[in-house]
């Protein structure tokens, strides 16, 4: 539906990759607070012609706790061509906490205004349209743990000169433990009621089943994903991704090798624990990881392959000002310059 990617299944897809161990080192910049980047991603591939733009902002209260982000992305494809296609997608987010500092609600509303061919579920395809969501996340606990959280969605979807027709959606988790409240279980509810199961081993993930009972996750030691559906991940000492495998159909079809320098990565500044609940929540994190990618190295069992390198610039407390990607292949130019914002630093 969109050409960039869609907040709820970054959501979905990334809680599969953080680690759900308990112990969490202290970051070495707890002062500072990592208040939103920026970037300008533009790419030309064999006629095809993109440019995509992010910027968000995020906002914490006194005891610093996310509080309040929003999101602003624009896509531009094939501008002036005969199918262009213009996408503009705003996110905000709202954290609401109880008087012991227990996250009891999370509101998210987002509008995305689309010009080009666009189809959402049986409304049908239109050229021209706006796609407009509330959300709501409540949390409920039992002996201060998360015993389960249920979110509603309203999405109303107006294209055209068709009438706006409404799409209402359910979501939900349920968390088990045993008598000493170690997390045993969690129970993810999909909105079209699809169920994936995660067992935990003293405390930390061990395995995802889907409700046939086929594995879709495997985890680590430390109880990051080690593999889920047709790839196959591994990391370095600092929970960095240093191998990322492909497959189609058990055949290997691209292998990615990355490398990392020995600074902060500032969105693991960003708070991904809240009180109660047993595992990383991690809004607006698109990496993980304590580090940053200087480098991706891809190969294919049957072409050439590629590198993707990326340079930091740091401030003088050593966090991330500034970094540029680029790709240059044949056929394919991509690059990415992305900025950093911190707040309360010494």
């Amino acid at each position: 539906m969109r050409l960039f990617t869609c907040w709820t299944a970054f959501v979905f897809l990334f809680t599969l990759l953080v680690s759900c161990s308990k112990d969490h080192p202290a970051n070495p910049e707890q002062s500072c607070q990592f208040a939103g980047k920026s970037y300008r991603l533009e790419q030309l591939t064999s006629g095809y012609e993109s440019t995509e733009t992010y910027e968000s902002h995020i906002a914490y209260d006194d005891e610093g706790r996310l509080s309040e982000f929003s999101v602003l992305q624009t896509s531009d494809v094939n501008p002036g061509k005969q199918f262009p296609i213009t996408v503009n997608q705003e996110e905000t987010y709202v954290f609401k906490y109880d008087l012991e500092g227990f996250l009891v609600e999370i509101k998210k509303h987002e509008s995305i205004n689309h010009t080009g061919n666009i189809s959402y579920n049986d409304y049908g395809q239109f050229k021209k349209g706006r796609i407009e969501t509330d959300e709501t996340t409540t949390f409920t606990y039992v002996n201060k743990l998360i015993e389960s959280y249920l979110r509603k969605t309203l999405t109303v979807v107006k294209g055209d000169e068709n009438a706006p027709k409404n799409y209402e959606y359910r979501a939900g988790k349920t968390y088990k433990y045993d008598a000493q409240g170690v997390i045993q279980q969690t129970i993810l509810t999909n909105r079209n009621g699809g169920k994936s199961i995660t067992t935990f081993r003293n405390g930390i993930r061990e395995m995802t089943i889907n409700q046939d009972g086929t594995q879709t996750a495997k985890y680590d030691e430390k109880g990051r994903t080690a593999s889920s559906g047709n790839v196959v991940i591994a990391y370095d000492n600092n929970d960095n991704i240093i191998l990322y495998q492909t497959y189609v159909q058990s055949n290997l079809s691209v292998t990615d090798n990355r490398t990392y320098d020995d600074k902060v990565n500032p969105e693991s500044l960003i708070p991904f624990r809240f009180k109660g609940i047993p595992e990383d929540m991690p809004y607006l994190r698109y990496t993980e990881g304590k580090n940053n990618q200087v480098k991706s190295t891809y190969s294919y069992p049957t072409q050439d392959g590629y590198t993707k390198n990326i340079v930091w610039q740091y401030n003088s407390n050593g966090l991330p000002i500034t970094s540029t990607s680029a790709i240059d292949k044949p056929g394919s130019i991509q690059k990415q310059v992305t900025t950093y914002r911190y707040e309360n630093c010494n």
